[in-house]
């Protein structure tokens, strides 16, 4: 799987607390699964000998466990806290880092407000899925091939029941596949741009006051909300679609359960606390099955995560070389031109800059005098034609940072 290869070298950082939080996840699983069994041993127990000291032993165990329990999800609880917020602490700052080192035009493309929303909300995404992914796929197998195994024996059709529910839940997820991925995709990409438009409300709140553009600047939020509600109504819709789908192969389940359970007891074939354990046991499979159909859709979602930090980190770095300068004495351009889009800024321009001189440079608005103080600093070095040095060494070959 892609997204945890991708997050691999940030889970093994924190190696020893993962391995930590997925053993205390097992053991309360053990609990989880042996709870059902010792309840439907002690009812059949009640039934048959009603002895106070057989009710006082289902006591002291019952409550040996809870707090058992109570006590593994707490430590659990602040691992998993501790892993996520460093993991994705590390992530958004490696990102971050690679945009800081991409050229000013892929930068320029984008507003603030919306890499910072698509950023931190990706990359927490990514994190929570992995650490959650493998909890959960070992927690929920062993919830459901232990309680299989045990149920098979007792009852082999509805193992197989089982089996072709199962069997659904896969069918469904790959007609849901597609449609889960573009409309998470869509919807992100509408409420990080709907982010970005409130910080240019904020941002620009002076220059809105002096030259009183509030209601076009208003209407520029009102179509970015209405766009990414929009996108939340299809993505609700094909979720409730999705879950749906799911609850209708649950009742089935349950139905079934019911069925097969109920003739066994009219056939005393059951007893009321091997009914309990079947139940339980059941509803914990139809429970793991139903993580694992509603996993195709997180994963979905995490997808379109992995997708667009991936793009971002796909974008090469500008070139930044190794050779160090400790004084500049000149400064030279030999035909240098850059054009940003469309527009020329700067044209075959051939100049020299010595130390100790005062320079001047003129011009109004927009004809590029930003532009060429940047290109001598170094800026859009992989963008520009012509070349620059600093005392006759090419800047490419210099190390800006």
């Amino acid at each position: 799987m892609k997204i945890l290869k991708f997050a691999r070298e940030y889970l093994l950082l924190h190696k020893t607390m993962l391995v930590i939080f997925i053993l205390f996840s097992i053991i309360a699983t053990a609990i989880s699964v042996a709870s059902p069994y010792i309840t439907g041993s002690f009812l059949d127990n009640l039934i048959t000998e009603a002895d106070f000291n057989s009710v006082l032993q289902f006591c002291i165990l019952f409550g040996i466990l809870s707090i058992c329990n109570i006590v593994i999800n707490h430590v659990s609880s602040i691992i998993y806290i501790k892993m996520q917020t460093s993991m994705g602490f590390k992530l958004n700052r490696h990102v971050i880092s690679h945009i800081q080192n991409l050229s000013l035009s892929y930068i320029g493309k984008y507003d603030a407000a919306y890499l910072t929303q698509r950023v931190s909300r990706d990359a927490s995404e990514i994190i929570l899925f992995s650490i959650n992914f493998l909890r959960n796929f070992i927690v929920h197998g062993l919830m459901f091939i232990v309680p299989f195994f045990i149920l098979f024996n007792i009852n082999w059709v509805i193992g197989v029941a089982l089996i072709f529910f199962l069997s659904a839940y896969t069918a469904f997820y790959f007609v849901f596949k597609k449609p889960l991925y573009k409309s998470d995709l869509c919807y992100k990409e509408k409420q990080n741009s709907f982010f970005a438009r409130i910080y240019e409300q904020l941002i620009h709140t002076k220059l809105i006051k002096l030259t009183s553009i509030q209601p076009e600047m208003l209407g520029r939020l009102d179509e970015a909300f209405g766009s990414v509600r929009d996108s939340a109504v299809r993505k609700q819709r094909l979720g409730n679609l999705f879950s749906s789908t799911d609850g209708i192969i649950s009742t089935l389940a349950q139905i079934s359960l019911f069925v097969v359970g109920g003739v066994m007891i009219l056939n005393g074939n059951f007893t009321i606390g091997m009914f309990t354990i079947f139940a339980s046991y059941f509803n914990m499979m139809i429970s793991s099955c139903r993580y694992f159909f509603n996993l195709s859709a997180y994963y979905q979602q995490t997808l379109v995560a992995f997708d667009r930090i991936s793009e971002i980190l796909s974008e090469k770095s500008e070139r930044c070389g190794s050779e160090r300068i400790s004084d500049i004495n000149k400064i030279n351009l030999d035909g240098v031109g850059f054009n940003y889009g469309n527009k020329v800024i700067v044209n075959n321009l051939s100049l020299e800059f010595r130390s100790g001189s005062i320079y001047g440079i003129v011009g109004s608005n927009g004809t590029g005098k930003s532009t060429l103080i940047n290109l001598i600093m170094g800026m859009y070095i992989d963008e520009r034609e012509g070349k620059i040095t600093y005392n006759n060494l090419d800047i490419k070959n210099v190390d800006m940072v």
